[in-house]
C-alpha cells in the first residue's frame, strides 16, 4: 500500500494491492495466461479497480490479484505488475496477457514482462470499432 504525502490527501492510500494465499496457489496451477480487467471510477472513492485473472480447468476466470489505484497511468499499472511479480515470487511461466485496449496496461506489460505476448480481448476491440 502506498499513501499520499501532501495535503489535502495526506495519509490517504494512493495504491492498494493484495492476493490471498489461495489466489497465489491458483496462479501457480494456471500461470500461462493472465487476464487484466480494469474498471474506472465505479466506486465512491473514484479508485480504479484492477483484477488479474487466470482461467481454471473449467474455463472460468478466477482472480489471482486485486488492486486499486487513484489514477490509471502507466506507472500505476507498472506498480501493480511489480506487486504481482513480488507476491507470486515467479511470474516467468506467464506467456500471455489478455487485456482491453488500455494503452497504460499495454505499455506496462511491455515494460515489466518483456517476454510475454499481449492479446487484446476481442469483445472489447469489436465494441470499440462498432462505436466509431
Amino acid at each position: 500500500m502506498e499513501y499520499y504525502s501532501d495535503e489535502p490527501f495526506r495519509n490517504s492510500p494512493t495504491r492498494i494491492c493484495f492476493a490471498t494465499y489461495e489466489q497465489m496457489e491458483l496462479y501457480k496451477q494456471f500461470p500461462e495466461v493472465v487476464g487484466i480487467d480494469s474498471t474506472y471510477n465505479t466506486n465512491k472513492g473514484k479508485y480504479s479497480s484492477f483484477q488479474l485473472l487466470v482461467t481454471d480447468n473449467f474455463g472460468r476466470g478466477r482472480p489471482v490479484l486485486f488492486a486499486w489505484t487513484r489514477k490509471e497511468f502507466k506507472r500505476d499499472v507498472v506498480w501493480i505488475l511489480d506487486c504481482f511479480r513480488r507476491i507470486m515470487e515467479d511470474t516467468s511461466k506467464t506467456e500471455t496477457f489478455i487485456m482491453d485496449c488500455a494503452q497504460a496496461e499495454i505499455a506496462a506489460v511491455k515494460l515489466t514482462h518483456r517476454e510475454t505476448h499481449i492479446v487484446l480481448c476481442s469483445f472489447i476491440v469489436c465494441r470499440a470499432f462498432c462505436r466509431k
